[in-house]
């Protein structure tokens, strides 16, 4: 079975077994979420929080150029305790285990990548913006076809807004045995004059400068059982952006490190990574989700339903 994983650009065979679940609800592509964060205390440098938050995005396709998604099985993960540079990896003590909630939104895509959400009109902002900035890495922003040069630039919406972008795209041989998975990925549809999947793996690099962008967003990455406190006025003046997608014919991650500012009372340094990466796909185990009060909004940080 020929199965879509990013609508204009990736899909995947797969192996179906007679199995009643596949043909009654279809495939359900699981991406495992890692969120790492730290936040420097500006009276002392060797003083740092970190944060952590591991979860599952579930996507399905609806149309051709939609996927129906939600989260699964998220907690906040404490620190690790050989982790030095955390000072609160003895004492942190999550109060939840949620961070965002489990209704369900729809990813729209156009030939360059996401075109903009779908979602509940009831969302919470901060909820919303979480959400903006995890499915932001499955944008690939420009189409293969359109440029045959491995260094250009393009502009690109994104949560930090309609930004500048330095793309750098590469290929790379396999070198020996890539092993076996239940799936293997494939180029839909296949770009002219471009090596396939099985042959040569694929790896986009980013740069982008959050502070020249257009329409420059700001956000902050949390609720209010982290360290922001539920404080509406805190936010994240993000300085440096880079991201990478990996995308081979047994394998696909992304992820994107920005370095910036926690704004509040006082202006601390902070550091972010969001990765994902495709674990499995399976069949799904119900009929698709229906979204209640659904409405549409772009992937722009702090920008309303």
């Amino acid at each position: 079975m020929l199965i879509t994983i990013l609508p204009f650009f990736l899909a995947a065979y797969v192996s179906v077994p007679d199995n009643t679940d596949w043909q009654r609800y279809g495939p359900e592509c699981t991406y495992n979420v890692l969120v790492n964060m730290s936040l420097a205390n500006i009276v002392d440098e060797r003083d740092n929080f970190c944060s952590m938050i591991r979860s599952e995005l579930k996507c399905r396709p609806r149309h051709s150029d939609t996927l129906s998604c939600y989260f699964a099985n998220g907690r906040i993960v404490r620190p690790s305790a050989s982790d030095t540079r955390c000072t609160n990896r003895r004492d942190f003590v999550p109060i939840s285990d949620r961070f965002v909630g489990d209704d369900p939104f729809e990813i729209r895509f156009n030939p360059r990548g996401i075109e903009n959400l779908v979602v509940s009109r009831d969302i919470r902002r901060r909820e919303l913006d979480m959400i903006r900035v995890i499915v932001g890495q499955l944008n690939v922003g420009f189409r293969m076809e359109e440029d045959g040069r491995d260094r250009f630039v393009t502009m690109e919406n994104s949560s930090m807004g309609h930004c500048e972008v330095e793309l750098k795209v590469s290929r790379a041989r396999y070198e020996g045995d890539v092993g076996q998975r239940e799936f293997e990925i494939i180029f839909e549809p296949e770009p002219p004059d471009t090596i396939p999947l099985n042959a040569a793996s694929l790896t986009i690099d980013k740069v982008r400068q959050p502070t020249q962008c257009h329409n420059r967003r700001i956000y902050f990455f949390g609720n209010s059982e982290d360290f922001s406190l539920g404080n509406s006025g805190v936010f994240m003046n993000m300085t440096t952006s880079t991201s990478q997608m990996y995308i081979s014919n047994r394998e696909m991650y992304s992820f994107t490190e920005t370095t910036g500012e926690l704004t509040s009372s006082k202006l601390m340094p902070m550091y972010q990574k969001i990765s994902l990466s495709l674990q499995s796909i399976a069949a799904a185990r119900g009929p698709l989700p229906e979204i209640r009060r659904p409405a549409s909004t772009s992937l722009y940080s702090y920008a309303d339903v």
